[in-house]
């Protein structure tokens, strides 16, 4: 994809490659594909993985240290879902905030014959105390 919207775009024949975190991993990638392009490479916090004997435990070695299975602590679990319920809590705030011209619409529609049930008995309410 580099290689698509930027080296062959500009039409680049030598560059300088910097890449930070995973994008080290690309940077690498990149830099063994077109060794003859690459100036220089600079790699900051590149993740490292310990090298292991058996190449069949590499990627499984990788995997462990990105996404290890373990088990939330009941408080750390707690704080997650209220977290979750904040963010569906202000999602749905902002659907109705958005739309609350319909929402209105909507309310009156279905609270019409209430409204006018209600006025009118306040109408007459008001005829009795007069008298």
């Amino acid at each position: 994809m580099i290689e698509r919207t930027v080296i062959r775009q500009f039409s680049l024949n030598s560059f300088h490659i910097v890449a930070h975190s995973m994008g080290c991993i690309l940077a690498l990638a990149l830099a063994a594909k077109r060794p003859k392009s690459v100036k220089s490479i600079t790699l900051v916090a590149p993740i490292y993985f310990p090298s292991v004997e058996d190449k069949d435990k590499a990627s499984h070695n990788a995997l462990n240290r990105l996404a290890g299975r373990k088990i939330w602590p009941p408080l750390l679990f707690g704080s997650a879902v209220m977290s979750w319920y904040e963010h569906i809590g202000r999602t749905i705030c902002f659907i109705y905030c958005s739309n609350h011209h319909t929402w209105e619409r909507i309310m009156k529609l279905i609270t019409w014959k209430r409204l006018a049930i209600l006025s009118s008995d306040f109408h007459f309410f008001s005829v009795i105390s007069s008298c």
